[in-house]
């Protein structure tokens, strides 16, 4: 499967990144399923992904936060029609010809008011405004991984050119400091943050050295947190990550993706559960 020239591509649509001429090149995403094992990372390529609810959620609020040009022009609220009768399904059909017709995507009146509500309560935090200002957004980045060769890539939300910050938005449920902990560790987005910071100092001049998380909750009041990933945390990542290049260059240069070893393990139960069942 071929890979992109390293560079930066401004222009490239999320779906070519994702499923097009990107698909090949290792993620973070790819890295996580390669921590399962190489025969996950495989299923996970050759699969066609269909989004989930959050997922589309998801896409739609960074779309309107960090291009809303490009969110008025692909979004359309959806009609409210009873799709039983004859009059709603010819009109629902009509709907969906001029989404085809014009390169469009329905979203929801729910969402649509959410995304607006969230949006609202973003812009109303200075903090989260001046990451989210001067810079870029949504740029496809590829490299060739220094060492072993092989072609990489990373997506950030925004990059901070004045302060040389790559910032990432997030929607939780709960941005409280525990909280989002939890998700760093469960989501792994400190191997993202080593990842990107890998990725975008090898292609750009500038050296961007931290990255930042701006964090809002999807229920009211709408919170907003940024947070800072510290330094020994990204070093962690980045070792725990070096043995899954290596392991991804052997499989890359054998082209065989093997499954978890045949064996019987000894299997723990969690510290947390421990900890708890001897209060």
């Amino acid at each position: 499967m071929a890979t992109v020239n390293p560079g930066i591509y401004p222009d490239m649509s999320n779906e070519d990144y994702h499923r097009g001429r990107g698909k090949a090149s290792l993620s973070k995403g790819s890295l996580v399923e390669l921590a399962r094992s190489p025969a996950h990372l495989k299923a996970y390529r050759d699969a066609d992904h269909e989004p989930t609810p959050a997922m589309v959620f998801g896409s739609q609020f960074h779309c309107a936060v960090l291009e809303p040009e490009l969110f008025a022009q692909r979004y359309v609220v959806a009609p409210k029609v009873d799709r039983r009768t004859k009059a709603g399904k010819a009109k629902w059909a009509e709907f969906q010809l001029s989404l085809a017709e014009n390169g469009q995507e329905e979203i929801t009146q729910d969402n649509m008011d959410l995304i607006n509500r969230m949006a609202d309560s973003l812009r109303a935090s200075e903090i989260a405004n001046g990451l989210l200002s001067d810079g870029k957004a949504e740029q496809s980045i590829f490299w060739n991984h220094p060492k072993w060769g092989f072609s990489c890539k990373c997506r950030p939300d925004f990059l901070n050119n004045k302060y040389s910050l790559v910032v990432d938005l997030k929607t939780a449920t709960d941005a409280s400091p525990e909280a989002f902990a939890k998700a760093v560790v469960n989501y792994r987005y400190h191997w993202q943050a080593a990842h990107y910071l890998q990725g975008i100092n090898e292609i750009l001049p500038k050296e961007y050295k931290e990255f930042i998380f701006v964090v809002i909750e999807k229920t009211p009041p709408y919170a907003v947190q940024n947070y800072i990933l510290k330094r020994d945390d990204i070093y962690l990542a980045e070792e725990q990550i070096k043995p899954l290049l290596s392991l991804y260059a052997e499989c890359l240069a054998n082209d065989t993706w093997p499954g978890p070893p045949d064996r019987i393990q000894t299997i723990e139960l969690p510290s947390w559960y421990i900890r708890k069942a001897l209060d």
